[in-house]
């Protein structure tokens, strides 16, 4: 019977296990969902207003002989084309304001204040990720979580190596252009290509936010407060450095109920 009893304790005990993994799994899933939203929304929004607002301007256009305005000057110009304007109609509206709110939503970013000086000869290095903000392809992260920082003419290059549920590495390499010589605290990164750096929605903001004197810990963020990392040379940090951080952060306008801690193996440790 006490075996039977021990049996079933264990089974109970390891569904129990499977239903909390499978809650974290929703939560970090729904985080990622959220990220992703905020990040393409506006885009989303100013796609849809520049499809609606060119289909109306094609309709209109229909409306409006080319033959009336010609040799007519400026004057019969804008006599032919006023119902040209005005058959856009209110759909037209919608479309420009969904344009406005799409750029205000896009660059609406408060001030990101970064790190009085870094000196990137100290910077640069082996960097164990302590704790993040969920987005994008992060989410896939789930343990082993390290940067890892190299000098360049023009700024840094970032291999970022973590490990994936099913046991695989993900690697993502990254170019930071430095965009504030007086701090060296501000980037331009991107994980695209050299041949696409002409597009400027490849770049993101990039800021060393904060660095310990003597480069043990740091905090690395964005100025849309969608990317957070608490980095530190060791794979842990104590409470009252982990506390200091999350003030910091908070202090910056970074939801810091958010964060995802990360997790280190031991093979991770000694590599």
């Amino acid at each position: 019977m006490t075996a039977a009893l021990d049996f079933l304790r264990t089974d109970i005990e390891a569904a129990e296990r499977a239903v909390r993994l499978a809650d974290q799994r929703a939560a970090n899933t729904g985080r990622a969902l959220r990220a992703s939203w905020k990040s393409k929304g506006p885009m989303i929004m100013g796609a849809a207003g520049a499809a609606l607002l060119l289909r109306q301007v094609l309709r209109a256009r229909r409306k409006v002989p080319r033959d009336r305005v010609r040799g007519q000057g400026l004057g019969g110009w804008l006599r032919s084309y006023g119902p040209y304007v005005s058959a856009l109609g209110p759909q037209a509206i919608t479309a420009i304001s969904a344009l406005v709110a799409a750029m205000v939503a896009k660059n609406a970013k408060k001030a990101l204040a970064s790190a009085a000086h870094v000196d990137l000869d100290r910077f640069v290095g082996s960097w164990f990720e302590i704790a993040r903000l969920p987005h994008g392809t992060d989410a896939q992260c789930v343990s082993d979580a390290r940067a890892t920082y190299a000098r360049t003419e023009d700024g840094l290059r970032l291999l970022s190596l973590c490990r994936r549920e099913n046991g695989s590495t993900k690697r993502s390499t990254g170019r930071a252009k430095l965009t504030d010589d007086a701090t060296q605290a501000r980037f331009k990164i991107s994980y695209s290509h050299s041949a696409l750096d002409v597009i400027p929605f490849v770049w993101s903001d990039y800021t060393i936010i904060d660095v310990a004197d003597d480069y043990s810990t740091a905090m690395v963020g964005a100025a849309d407060r969608k990317h957070l990392w608490l980095l530190s040379r060791q794979p842990s940090i104590g409470d009252s450095v982990r506390q200091d951080f999350l003030n910091k952060a908070r202090a910056q306008g970074f939801d810091t109920s958010a964060l995802v801690l990360t997790r280190h193996s031991a093979a991770s440790t000694q590599s």
